[in-house]
């Protein structure tokens, strides 16, 4: 098409025409045939969340799980909050969150262990996160968990 264009031999700009028709069909076809249905994105969202439910105490790269599962992270993150409401790091942090709430009632676990558990290597850090998404740090939820001051982000 370019060389078309750098020439403009007779009849260029009708053969540009039809290049570039048959061109917006061929994309319009892979198009069709390539639409992932919502149920294959329900699935695959699901298998995404399962996986991060199991994992969430371990180190997680979106990127790199969108990869290994052949998927754009654009595209698996945009998905994954269409069906989520949530993006997938949010969605571990809230698992994160909710496992170090059980591991602060039901153990002696001090914070730093507490935080490297749910797969924190920075105990402050995971302080931070716990009072954003909690309101308390997670001392004062220890003394007193049923008083959360404020919902989960």
């Amino acid at each position: 098409m370019i060389r078309e264009l750098q020439l403009q031999r007779e009849g260029y700009a009708e053969m540009l025409q039809a290049d570039l028709k048959r061109l917006f069909l061929l994309l319009q076809r892979h198009l069709i045939e390539s639409k992932t249905t919502k149920s294959e994105i329900l699935d695959i969202v699901e298998r995404a969340a399962q996986h991060f439910n199991e994992h969430y105490n371990e180190p997680i790269s979106i990127e790199e799980y969108a990869a290994r599962n052949l998927m754009s992270p654009a595209w698996f993150i945009r998905n994954f909050k269409t069906v989520m409401k949530v993006s997938p790091m949010q969605h571990i942090i809230r698992q994160r969150v909710f496992n170090a709430k059980i591991l602060l009632t039901s153990t002696d676990h001090n914070i730093s262990e507490v935080a490297f558990a749910v797969g924190y290597d920075n105990p402050l850090y995971f302080s931070r996160l716990f009072r954003k998404y909690t309101g308390q740090s997670p001392s004062e939820y220890r003394k007193n968990p049923k008083r959360e001051k404020k919902t989960p982000v």
